[in-house]
């Protein structure tokens, strides 16, 4: 953060904020700015830890003494103060004529200007209050401080020669650069980021706003006007949808370089006059102001990209609030069907009286229509809605109308009408936002027919499209025995594409057998299957999982309808389809418990194709349906779930782990949501819906709240699979997506076979396939057990094996091309590589270790128990550290065990017990009592015989003492040892 330490006083610069620092002290020492806060090539927030420790050792210098009062009072009061201090020198910038002026010209202030500003700037702060919300910033300091420490700031000032010498420098220089600032004469990421937070500030409070309120404001307006463009340019035909370069063209269009006037898309002339004044005004802003120019270029990439998602993400309108949803409301009426500039009167006048004789079929050959109770005028939103739908889809479809609703037109030739139509098609299918237009246009035209063919009411409530509806319906002579033997208005001229998977016969190693795979999966996770009466597969899915359904539609067939609160509905029809679905482990009524519960993955999965089984497609295809993908690497909370019954689950789980060995699975009951309200209890999905029986989906209302509650249960029957933890969850998603980072656009006769959202879900967790590898690769304590297989038949010492094992590592991440992590990944500490192997030793039983005396020391020896070597060095020992060379009882944590043992009166004393005593004891520290350093400790004291339990195993198993062997180990009598141990660890008390 200093340039060069070693410069002269006068020449020190703070790297932060530019400052002139003062150097008080001599040596390496860090060099406080007491401007800013900052220390030599760290910033304060990275030393908060060694300053925490320095205050509670005393500190040892005043300049530490500085650096601890401003670290935990006040840093963000003097970014406040300083963001103050540009603001305030901003509005004087702005007011000043001269300044103005200078700016305009894009001359340099003279030096009595910035004087005349100084002295301005003095006066305004000394006359201005600590904003109020200044306070909130400051989480671990006092309003009282807070503010006598603005109090002093401001005292400082009053006094002319004090103010002068410490003040009046920082605002000179301050001035000088918020006028720099304004010019454009700095890059935003060139500067500091004391500099960025006071410009962010600057571009807050005073770059472009927004008025939503008023609807006649300047601000509004010109929003509304800027978004119709952007709609116009982006929906034009040959437009290549590309947001950042678009953003980029488009936003150069708005700011002065190469603005166009647009003025002219402004209707009404009186406004008009007054919109182009503060236009006007806006362009001057714009070419003298780098803050404002700023933000209003923020402000338009905001406005480009909300356009974009309006025309191009699906029911992206219907959750916008605020004047983000005045907005949309404003473009709807623009691009709205009836004032498409690109269709002629006539054809919409034609194409909505055609519709008219759809709906009108429609309405008629539809039974149970249920109309509004507070309106019988119109129909019920729900059977409207679906209605629409319908519609929409067929001609989304790109599905033709059929010639019998065609037979009249009114000035118009078929030909153009056709033509006409097909550019509707593509408009429909490329721009979402002129679609839920043309859909709420049907509505409407849906209403109107039903008022029309259902009601009874008088020539004068008409409005003139409805009585031309009814002219038109009383002339139209409808062949309703040829449409209905077709029973549908609208016919395709191509061939269904459906890649039929199920009905036809397909080669045994072909690779449709995985789409069979997934498919079969995911119906067993979100599939509806029906056989009486008529033969029905039903699925439904969230609008975000569109493209499982549009895959999954190209095998079985069928139609996809919505959506209906945000969900997509596939239902396909045939006895022959459903029996074979049926045939390949499909279940009717697979959700109720009775036949949950002996559900079981399909044999078919087992066979190979390419040598790689069915299951990945089967269980990608479950975990699509029925699986979450949840937690973050920080937090170390990464997990997979899959939910379904028991016994599936057990069968899932035991194909996982055939697959992948190594990894690591468990199962917990599934915990649900259910809402209780006058006795009765009713399950509750997303959105705080539940399900009435006859009634559909309900949307709980405040007053539904207020009366009922909700709570959290296990399910009955429904349990979850987990795979947590960041090392198994690579491993699954490896598996299950084949290591392959672009997996969701892998096509097996055009038909993918993953969902997409899920996966780049996973993807931007998980991390890419180098970042996966880097996390997988192998560290030293993995390289372990390969090594003492490998052992030959002699004596090692710890740090022989040390090397052994380092080059075992080396030699592996080098074969992973991953050698530049040896230096991460191997073995450095000698104590703590000895503690490992002490595992290998008591708990794996895979190590001998004996100590020689060598000189003055003794030396661990290790060696292999499945190749031992052939000759036993004498006069070696096989030692446990329970006394000194002096005799003395060592103060340590196996001495601990045997004392609380021996106290038990040496009765069987479980793990659980032992440990809260340990701990109790308060003679060693939580850390020192982990769970697996006691039970290391326990292995090692029952290899040697002092302690006897009563299984192989550490589990909830009982332990006591033998004391026919303690005095082998401690040359004294049981009861001088029990006095001795007391002694020992009661001595601090």
């Amino acid at each position: 953060m200093i340039k060069n330490p070693s410069e002269t006083k006068s020449d020190l610069t703070c790297e932060e904020c530019g400052e002139p620092i003062k150097q008080n002290q001599t040596g390496n020492k860090p060099i406080y700015c007491e401007f800013c806060g900052a220390l030599n090539n760290t910033v304060y927030t990275q030393k908060q830890e060694t300053l925490v420790k320095r205050r509670r050792q005393g500190p040892k210098s005043q300049l530490e003494q500085k650096e601890i009062r401003f670290s935990y009072t006040t840093e963000e009061l003097r970014q406040e103060i300083r963001n103050l201090t540009y603001q305030k020198i901003y509005e004087l910038v702005k007011t000043t004529f001269s300044v103005m002026r200078q700016l305009k010209h894009q001359e340099d202030l003279k030096q009595s200007q910035i004087l005349k500003l100084a002295k301005k700037l003095r006066k305004a702060l000394l006359s201005l209050s600590l904003p109020s919300d200044s306070a909130e910033l400051l989480t671990k300091t006092s309003k009282k401080k807070i503010e006598n420490y603005f109090e002093k700031f401001q005292s400082g000032l009053k006094k002319k020669k004090k103010s002068q010498s410490n003040y009046m420098p920082y605002f000179i220089k301050n001035i000088k650069f918020v006028f720099r600032l304004i010019n454009g004469d700095y890059e935003f990421s060139n500067l500091t980021k004391y500099n960025q937070k006071a410009v962010k500030k600057l571009k807050e409070k005073y770059g472009f706003k927004i008025n939503a309120k008023t609807k006649n404001s300047f601000s509004y307006s010109l929003s509304i006007l800027m978004c119709r463009k952007t709609y116009r340019i982006i929906t034009a035909p040959g437009h290549v949808l590309d947001l950042k370069h678009s953003k980029n063209e488009l936003t150069k269009q708005y700011t002065l370089n190469t603005a166009k006037d647009i003025t002219v898309l402004v209707l009404n002339n009186y406004f008009k006059r007054n919109f182009s004044k503060s236009y006007k005004k806006l362009k001057k802003d714009l070419e003298i102001d780098w803050v404002y120019r700023e933000s209003f270029i923020e402000y338009v990439c905001s406005l480009i990209k909300l356009v974009y998602k309006l025309a191009y993400n699906n029911g992206y309108s219907s959750r916008l609030r605020g004047f983000q949803k005045l907005i949309a409301e404003d473009l709807k009426e623009s691009a709205f069907f009836e004032n498409d500039t690109n269709y002629s009167p006539y054809l919409r006048l034609n194409l909505t009286l055609i519709l008219s004789r759809i709906i009108h079929y429609v309405l008629d050959s539809s039974l149970n229509l249920t109309p509004l109770q507070s309106d019988p005028r119109k129909l019920n939103p729900t059977d409207n809605l679906r209605f629409a739908n319908e519609i929409v889809d067929e001609i989304l479809a790109d599905k033709k109308i059929k010639s019998e609703f065609l037979k009249k037109f009114y000035n118009l030739s078929l030909e153009e009408f056709q033509k006409k139509y097909e550019k509707l098609q593509a408009k429909l299918k490329s721009d979402m936002l002129y679609k839920e237009n043309f859909l709420s246009f049907l509505q409407k035209l849906i209403n109107s027919v039903y008022k029309i063919t259902h009601t009874r009411s008088k020539k004068s409530n008409h409005s003139k499209i409805e009585l031309g509806i009814i002219k038109d319906l009383a002339n139209y002579n409808f062949n309703w025995e040829l449409i209905k033997k077709e029973k549908s208005c609208f016919y395709s001229e191509e061939k269904d594409k459906r890649n039929d998977i199920f009905t036809t016969e397909i080669p045994e190693n072909s690779l449709l057998w995985r789409v069979r795979a997934y498919v079969i999966g995911f119906l067993l996770a979100d599939g509806f299957m029906k056989t009486k009466r008529s033969y029905v597969i039903s699925i439904s899915q969230h609008f975000q999982d569109i493209d499982i359904l549009k895959n999954v539609k190209k095998t079985i067939g069928g139609k996809i309808s919505g959506p209906y609160d945000d969900i997509y509905y596939l239902n396909a029809y045939g006895k022959k389809l459903i029996g074979k679905i049926r045939e390949l482990g499909m279940v009717e009524c697979h959700t109720k418990k009775d036949i949950a519960n002996k559900i079981l993955p399909p044999n078919f999965i087992s066979r190979k194709i390419d040598n790689i089984t069915l299951i990945r497609d089967f269980v990608r295809g479950f975990f699509d349906g029925d699986g979450t993908f949840s937690g973050s690497f920080k937090d170390r909370s990464v997990r997979f779930g899959l939910s379904g019954p028991e016994k599936f689950l057990r069968a899932i789980q035991n194909l996982i782990t055939n697959e992948i060995s190594d990894i690591t699975t468990f199962i917990t009951k599934e915990t649900i949501r259910y809402f209780i309200i006058d006795d009765k209890k009713y399950l509750l999905y997303s959105k705080l819906r539940i399900y009435k029986k006859g009634e559909g989906f309900y949307k709980l209302k405040p007053k539904d709240l207020e009366k009922g509650i909700i709570i959290k249960a296990k399910h009955p029957w429904l349990k979850r699979l987990h795979i947590s933890g960041s090392l198994n969850c690579i491993k699954f998603f490896n598996w299950l997506y084949e290591d392959n980072d672009h997996f969701h656009d892998l096509e097996i006769n055009g038909i993918k076979i993953c969902g997409k959202r899920k996966f780049l879900k996973c993807l931007e967790t998980l991390g890419n396939k180098k970042s996966r590898k880097e996390r997988l690769a192998p560290n030293w304590s993995d390289i372990i057990p390969d090594i003492i297989i490998d052992l030959d038949n002699k004596y090692y010492k710890s740090d022989e094996l040390m090397k052994i094992l380092n080059d075992e590592l080396l030699k592996k991440l080098t074969n992973l091309r991953l050698g530049y992590l040896y230096n991460q990944k191997k073995a450095k500490n000698l104590d703590v590589f000895r503690n490992r192997l002490k595992y290998f030793e008591y708990q794996d039983d895979l190590l001998g270790s004996f100590q020689k005396r060598i000189g003055s020391s003794n030396t661990n020896f290790y060696y292999s128990k499945l190749n031992p070597p052939r000759e036993k060095i004498y006069k070696s020992q096989r030692k446990i550290e329970l006394i000194d060379r002096k005799g003395s009882l060592k103060k340590n944590l196996k001495n601990l065990i045997i004392y609380f043992l021996l106290v038990n009166d040496n009765n069987f004393l479980n793990f659980e017990d032992l440990r809260l005593n340990l701990i109790k004891s308060n003679v060693f520290s939580k850390s020192t009592l982990r769970t697996n350093r006691i039970k290391l400790d326990l292995l090692e004291l029952a290899s040697f015989d002092i302690i006897i339990i009563d299984e192989n195993e550490i589990g909830d198993n009982l332990f006591l003492v033998n004391t026919l062997i303690l005095p082998k180990f401690y040359n004294v009598r049981l009861k001088e040892l029990k006095d001795l141990l007391f002694n020992l660890f009661n001595s601090d008390k």
